[in-house]
């Protein structure tokens, strides 16, 4: 047996790490060690202060993690492989063979934890497929509205992608990732000007906006999680006869990430998004 620990969000603003044992894997399943992870500033900040109603809640997303134990029937993966997961914050887990995808060599940690965010907002990304001239408008420079930015210039080429953003520090950031213009919240000279949008914010303000931005028979895609606000449509929906998508989680992991892994050597920019890097016992502290 081995021994888990898993950071639980037990009630309002307070942790706790559960120990428990776990068994070999089974004949289909992997049996892998953390080597790192990622906090989500927003999803698990907006947890932490208490934007959930039953607890305890897992905590984290995605990992990069060993291969330690391997079932009797699973042929992708190898004791010592580095692979991907989707599993919290845990030293160890059990996941189905079907569940990890296999690290190449040359792609670092770092690297490997970008990936999966930016395959979810490619996915939203690629329910609106624009054009290289299509004008597109993103609201939210978090790191999904960063992705989104990123996806628009890498694999779809337009050219002009602008961004509503009052942060001045992610307003630059966005930039450095491909937007090329900021669009202010107050200002009415490009309504109706845009294609496509795509919500990023968590904001029904911002949202409002993107459908006073949007063309007649234009496309929003609803990209933002755990939001605050309830949207609401506005007139300039119906009027202009708009289109709304919604997207969460990924198109294709595996597939995105062979692209992916070929992009960010030529893109150092994107390790930007890390802001901090702690240790597993310091993971707590670093929410207070």
């Amino acid at each position: 047996m081995f021994a888990q620990s898993e950071l639980q969000l037990i009630d309002k603003q307070t942790f706790q790490w559960k120990t428990e044992s776990i068994q070999k894997p089974k004949h289909d399943e992997v049996l892998v060690q953390t080597l790192a992870s990622s906090i989500s500033i927003g999803a698990e900040l907006s947890a932490y202060f208490g934007a959930v109603n039953v607890y305890p809640i897992q905590t984290g997303y995605e990992n990069v993690a060993e291969v330690v134990q391997i079932g009797n029937e699973v042929n992708t993966v190898q004791p010592g492989d580095r692979v991907v997961a989707f599993y919290g914050h845990k030293n160890i887990e059990i996941c189905k063979e079907n569940q990890v995808i296999l690290l190449p060599d040359h792609v670092n940690e770092r690297a490997a934890l970008l990936a999966i965010l930016s395959c979810d907002a490619a996915k939203g990304v690629r329910k609106l497929a624009p054009r290289r001239e299509d004008r597109v408008v993103i609201s939210g420079m978090g790191v999904i509205g960063l992705w989104a930015v990123y996806y628009l210039k890498q694999f779809y080429g337009v050219r002009n992608v602008d961004v509503i953003e009052p942060n001045a520090a992610r307003m630059q950031l966005a930039k450095t990732f491909g937007a090329k213009e900021h669009v202010d919240e107050g200002s009415h000279k490009l309504d109706g000007y845009y294609d496509y949008g795509l919500e990023c914010s968590a904001s029904n303000r911002a949202f409002g906006q993107l459908q006073r931005l949007m063309c007649t028979n234009g496309s929003i895609c609803l990209l933002s999680d755990g939001n605050s606000d309830p949207f609401e449509l506005t007139d300039d929906y119906f009027r202009k006869e708009l289109t709304l998508f919604r997207s969460s989680d990924g198109w294709n992991y595996r597939e995105h990430f062979e692209w992916f892994f070929q992009q960010v050597s030529d893109t150092p920019y994107v390790y930007e998004l890390f802001e901090q890097t702690i240790e597993q016992s310091e993971l707590i502290e670093c929410f207070h």
